[in-house]
């Protein structure tokens, strides 16, 4: 509230720097991010204009969600819309699909096969009461 205060008597933000003890950069982002009259924080605009429509955002999204699998790079291609890879992540990030690494699904080999089938084999007359020992 100082810091708005000391910025609509027209000083300086290094002057209020000074004056309040703080960093000319929180006295600006301060200054930005904040109302004067209400003293509430102010609903920030889009600094950045958009570079895809609603529509192409639509058929990014069902992209993603069909080739999930894929790299951001082939996603692009598979789509036919000419945008950089940071467009896409940021768009897929608004509708919270979000790049991850999948998970690689072990391999079963025979020799595990015969193992678990063995096991189970060798199990499978036991009653509750036996489980209940082992736990």
């Amino acid at each position: 509230m100082r810091i708005l205060t000391l910025a609509h008597t027209s000083l300086s933000n290094r002057a209020i720097a000074d004056k309040v003890g703080r960093s000319q950069s929180t006295v600006s982002r301060m200054i930005r991010a904040y109302d004067y009259e209400t003293f509430g924080h102010r609903d920030l605009t889009r600094i950045r204009k958009r570079k895809t429509t609603k529509h192409e955002d639509r058929i990014f999204t069902r992209t993603a969600k069909t080739y999930g699998d894929q790299a951001f790079h082939d996603i692009i291609h598979i789509s036919g819309i000419k945008v950089s890879q940071t467009t896409l992540r940021r768009q897929l990030k608004e509708v919270e699909l979000y790049s991850r690494v999948r998970r690689r699904k072990p391999v079963v080999t025979s020799r595990y096969k015969a193992a678990r089938l063995c096991w189970a084999r060798k199990y499978q007359n036991w009653t509750v009461e036996d489980w209940m020992r082992v736990i």
